[in-house]
């Protein structure tokens, strides 16, 4: 490589490596881009999704942290794709057990208004005085040490692809409350 006319040596092996490196940020950049699969709709029972979630994640978790349902009776049938429900409330579940760090507990919850069903999943963690409300739901966007950044971007596009829409709010005392429709 030359720079104004000086000859500048790169290690091969390094440049190999930094070649590797940005085309896998490429590929997830513009393949994955949080995008699952096309939604599979069908009538399911709402509170059925809840419970297997709060089972899986009550059962799942390494950390002490209870799960409780807070859901009004008669929940209605819905259409969705049940099992990317799931995985949407399974996801909030575990990063709401995740903010808890051991402490408190988490709370799903159902309100029906009309034809529309909003759930929530309220934790009592300390949230993070840098959580981004907007950006928070974009791919890669992350403020765990270990997070890759998919999983709320993920759920998020989900949502939207059921017709509903998603956002998080700081809880008064403490903690985060995520609410989807």
């Amino acid at each position: 490589l030359t720079d104004r006319g000086q000859t500048v040596h790169v290690n091969e092996a390094y440049l190999a490596r930094w070649q590797f490196h940005r085309g896998v940020l490429a590929f997830l950049r513009d393949h994955l881009q949080a995008r699952p699969r096309a939604p599979r709709f069908q009538m399911a029972d709402l509170y059925e999704i809840v419970q297997s979630v709060v089972t899986l994640a009550g059962h799942s978790s390494s950390q002490q942290c209870p799960v409780r349902k807070n859901l009004p009776p008669g929940l209605p049938m819905i259409e969705c794709d049940s099992e990317q429900l799931k995985q949407v409330l399974l996801n909030l579940v575990k990063n709401a057990m995740q903010a808890n760090a051991g402490t408190g507990s988490v709370e799903v919850s159902a309100n029906v208004a009309g034809d529309s069903v909003t759930l929530a999943v309220r934790d009592e963690g300390q949230s993070s005085t840098s959580l981004d409300p907007i950006r928070m739901f974009e791919p890669f966007y992350t403020t765990k040490e270990k997070g890759t950044g998919l999983g709320l971007a993920i759920s998020a596009k989900i949502v939207e692809q059921h017709r509903g829409s998603i956002a998080a709010e700081k809880n008064v005392d403490k903690g985060m409350t995520f609410r989807f429709t």
